[in-house]
């Protein structure tokens, strides 16, 4: 089995706070980074574009969905709404469910569309995270990027 950085469909580091651990990326906004800070503000919003990218090592096109996914969670950490491209549910950002004390978003340059990759290709991603008064000391959410060949 690959690596994120050796599959077919690479998951690649942009930034300081996307790391390779076991064999997964992930981003990590809880490690000192060179400017010395460590974590996201409260009751701020932080923006790291980019964070990721996506690389077609293949030797097809494919296209990479979902083009966005957002979670909004309460103080325990627990998930009050997933949000994706994909399943039509109004975003975390716009329209923040009640008890809501940090949002999570990442996207890609597509917000709209099918996002294609030819061979070769790659594809920057953001991460946008909003807290609010109690945030929770962490989470851990997972994300699945698809990729079908068209």
């Amino acid at each position: 089995m690959a690596g994120d950085s050796a599959a077919y469909l690479a998951l690649e580091s942009a930034s300081e706070y996307a790391v390779e651990r076991s064999n997964t990326l992930e981003v990590d906004f809880g490690q000192a980074v060179s400017g010395g800070g460590q974590n996201v503000g409260e009751d701020g919003y932080t923006t790291v574009d980019p964070a990721f990218r996506v690389r077609n090592q293949g030797t097809n096109t494919v296209e990479i969905t979902p083009q966005w996914i957002e979670i909004a969670y309460d103080t325990d950490g627990d998930i009050l709404r997933r949000a994706t491209s994909e399943n039509g549910k109004q975003s975390v950002f716009t329209a923040t469910p009640e008890g809501t004390e940090l949002a999570i978003g990442i996207y890609n340059k597509f917000y709209e569309g099918a996002a294609e990759l030819d061979a070769g290709d790659s594809l920057d991603y953001y991460v946008n995270v909003a807290t609010l008064d109690e945030t929770p000391s962490s989470v851990s959410p997972t994300f699945e990027i698809n990729a079908n060949e068209v």
